[in-house]
């Protein structure tokens, strides 16, 4: 069984910037492995200036999980992103992230990393009357460790392929 429960806020301060902010909470329980009970926390702070056809946006996140209520594992990040409407209906847009994993207890450390992190992306909205979007993305990044020796460090590439479709004001169902 999981529970979970967010909540995101933004706030417009002018025409071109907006800030927002998010949390959630979270807790699963396993009653076949109840060693496997897991609960989570995450908050994110963001900004996003438009300006023009160019919107700027930069985030700090933290996370924190509990394995059977012992601290388990915490991350910290900055993320930068910039994307820009090249023609009409059209998105093209990347973002890269710096942040930190780290593991409890002590044993675990060896899988601490600094995680870089990127990709671009290119987004085709406004397709019909429940305004469908499309679009793929190219992914890649590295998990550099934190402990000499450690053989956990590994680099990460990937793709995307993603969709929207709104069929109401209040309804969003994403596929990828």
């Amino acid at each position: 069984m999981n529970i979970a429960l967010g909540a995101r806020r933004e706030q417009r301060h002018s025409s071109t910037l907006t800030s927002s902010v998010r949390a959630a909470v979270a807790h699963r329980v396993n009653p076949d492995a109840r060693f496997m009970d897991q609960s989570v926390a995450a908050a994110q702070l963001g900004v996003t200036k438009q300006l023009g056809r160019l919107q700027l946006s930069a985030a700090v996140d933290a996370y924190a999980g509990w394995l059977d209520d012992e601290p388990h594992r915490r991350s910290a990040g900055l993320e930068l992103g910039a994307s820009i409407a090249p023609w009409p209906r059209w998105e093209l847009a990347g973002a890269v992230r710096y942040g930190v994993l780290e593991y409890d207890p002590l044993p675990l450390r060896l899988l601490d990393v600094d995680r870089m992190f990127g990709g671009v992306a290119l987004a085709r909205a406004g397709i019909g009357r429940m305004q469908l979007r499309v679009g793929v993305a190219a992914l890649g990044g590295q998990d550099r460790v934190r402990t000499a020796g450690s053989p956990y460090s590994n680099d990460r590439y990937g793709g995307r392929v993603f969709a929207t479709l709104e069929p109401s004001a209040r309804l969003k169902v994403a596929v990828e």
